[in-house]
Formats: structure tokens, sequence, C-alpha cells
């Protein structure tokens, strides 16, 4: 995500929409900070559609976009692009299950263009894991379990969408991020 953050121009922090659907409220700053980033040229018009952007935006520098995404990944929320069809991205969503349709579509319905999965997969170490559970506190699609018989996490990668966000919360580093497409099993599991 950080380099579509490079390339985006201009970049502006959003009202989640999802959110707001969802809680019925508006993020506003503090009290209910905003998550989402909109991109682009559609940016410049926000006063055009103010039901969508009704507590304004609020634009960022490449360097602000990026600490906005580590800020929130860090506290467990999900990188999700939205587009309008590739190649056209038009924001990223940093979301998490309760509030996020996209993810509640793809993990309660597996409404496949909703999300897709990303184009890695996470694996834990082991050897380094020592079976604290925070990986699966955080894992937002159920695919981090802790194994009874080792006392440790296991992740079904099969369930994972790569997001990384367990890979944040394993402060022993146990947890890697694997390539999908070089696992024969996941090579077409998207």
């Amino acid at each position: 995500m950080q380099k579509t953050a490079e390339i985006a121009q201009p970049i502006a922090r959003i009202d989640c929409i999802y959110r707001r659907t969802i809680r019925a409220t508006l993020e506003d700053g503090e009290q209910r900070p905003r998550s989402c980033l909109g991109l682009g040229v559609g940016m410049f018009r926000w006063e055009e559609w103010p039901e969508r952007y009704k507590s304004g935006v609020e634009f960022l520098s490449t360097g602000e976009a990026k600490k906005h995404i580590d800020h929130w990944h860090k506290r467990g929320m999900v990188i999700t692009i939205m587009s309008f069809g590739t190649p056209y991205i038009r924001g990223i969503c940093l979301c998490d299950y309760p509030d996020c349709v996209a993810i509640r579509m793809r993990i309660d319905y597996d409404v496949k263009p909703y999300l897709f999965k990303g184009h890695e997969v996470a694996k834990v170490d082991y050897d380094e894991c020592i079976g604290c559970g925070s990986c699966a506190q955080r894992c937002q699609f159920g695919a981090i379990k802790m194994e009874v018989t080792v006392k440790k996490s296991n992740i079904d990668m099969t369930r994972c969408f790569g997001c990384g966000v367990c890979a944040y919360a394993c402060l022993q580093n146990a947890i890697n991020l694997l390539d999908r497409e070089k696992l024969p099993a996941l090579t077409e599991e998207w």
C-alpha cells in the first residue's frame, strides 16, 4: 500500500462509507477518526458529492498518507483497495470485519467481487511462536486458531487473505508472509 500512496495524488483522508452505514455515524475527527483514504483527482471535487463526503475531506502529503496507513494497520485494520475496475484505484480502505461491508460479503456469503485475497499468505514459524495468541485475536478472517496440542498459533492458509495484520501483532516476528503464487495449493485461491 505504501507504493500506492507514493504514486497516487491527491490523497485525502475521508469518512468510511461502510462504517457510516453500519454505525450510522460520521467519522469527523478525534472522537471518530477517519480511517479511509480517497485517491485521485476526484478528491478535488468532493463538494459535488455532499452526501458521500458529508464530514469533509482532509488532504494529506505522501508521507502523512504512509503514516496514516501504518497507524491503522498496526491497530488491526485490514488494508483494502477500492476500485472502479482495475487499473483505476479510487481509494484505500482501512477497515475491520464488524464494519466493512466488503469483508462481510466475502466472509459471510463468499461473494468474491467485493474482496479478493492478497498476493501473500501468512505462515507461522513454530520455532519462534510462543503461543501468546495476539495474532489470532487480530485476524479478521478467522484464519488463525490456537493449536491446543502444541500451544502455538496455526494459520489456515486457505482462509488467509494475506493482509499482514497478524504479522504486525506478533511481537516475536514468528509470522512470515509468503508469495501465494509460489504455493501450488494456493495459486488459484483468490
